[in-house]
């Protein structure tokens, strides 16, 4: 497919200005750079508007009374339904 281009990851240690920025905020926000951010911000509208929303979405979430995310230490996540605490990996 000839319409679709690669794109190479921005490294958090040589960005500038509103990619670094950005990337500063994401680390900040989730303690590390995942390889979709560092990719994303090739476009910095793009990773601006998903962290933008993604911060949305866990303050809603967290308000909700039948679903919440609950992060806890450790690759275990624990999600709250009304009927009790599921445990992922």
């Amino acid at each position: 497919m000839s319409y679709l281009k690669t794109l190479t990851a921005v490294d958090h240690a040589s960005a500038q200005g509103l990619q670094k920025e950005l990337l500063d905020t994401a680390k900040k926000q989730v303690g590390f750079i995942p390889n979709m951010y560092a990719n994303m911000v090739n476009a910095p509208g793009v990773l601006s508007t998903y962290l933008h929303g993604y911060g949305l979405f866990r303050v809603t979430v967290r308000r909700t009374p039948f679903l919440r995310r609950v992060d806890e230490p450790g690759s275990i996540r624990g999600v709250a339904h009304h009927d009790g605490v599921h445990l992922t990996r």
